[in-house]
């Protein structure tokens, strides 16, 4: 699933303390220019905008991240409810911008997607190149078919054509 901007900041927007003292004023705009609250050009994507609010974190991403889910379910429990709720952590330590595992095991569908396209203009390059010869044999062969069965004067027409090249420089 795939969020946008304007999503991303109404989330924000919603877990930030309503007191302001707190916050700084520029992630306030911050959020606001990603609602288009504010007379400023948008982000032009959740990776912009993410590196933008990258410069108001303080401490460890992921242990921020865990304690707003720890809060959010707090607050979804039901009344009364004082048994906590257990927090599986299944992430690995990796380095920052390390890659996941690669995933094999398509290689049948990666396999067919390919020839079917493949096989498409196979055929239509064959069929292509059979008629070739016999256009250049007889170009105009359609043209005096055509004005044989038409009725009525006979008309001829002028093609006038005219290459034009841009140049570079």
């Amino acid at each position: 699933m795939t969020f946008a901007t304007s999503e991303i900041a109404c989330f924000l927007q919603e877990i930030l303390p309503p007191e302001t003292s707190r916050i700084p004023g520029s992630l306030r705009y911050a959020i606001a220019r990603a609602l288009l609250e504010v007379d400023a050009p948008p982000f032009d994507s959740v990776a912009e905008f993410s590196e933008t609010l990258a410069r108001y974190e303080r401490g460890n991403r992921a242990a921020r991240v865990i304690a707003v889910l720890d809060r959010a379910r707090a607050a979804l429990a039901p009344p009364g409810d004082k048994s906590p709720t257990p927090v599986v952590d299944r992430r690995r330590d990796t380095p920052e911008g390390a890659e996941g595992p690669q995933i094999h095991g398509n290689t049948r569908i990666e396999i067919i997607w390919t020839a079917i396209p493949a096989v498409a203009l196979l055929v239509l390059a064959i069929f292509t190149f059979s008629q070739v010869p016999a256009v250049q044999a007889n170009p105009h062969q359609n043209h005096r078919a055509e004005r044989e069965n038409s009725e009525g004067p006979e008309a001829e027409a002028q093609r006038l054509g005219h290459r034009q090249f841009l140049g570079v420089g």
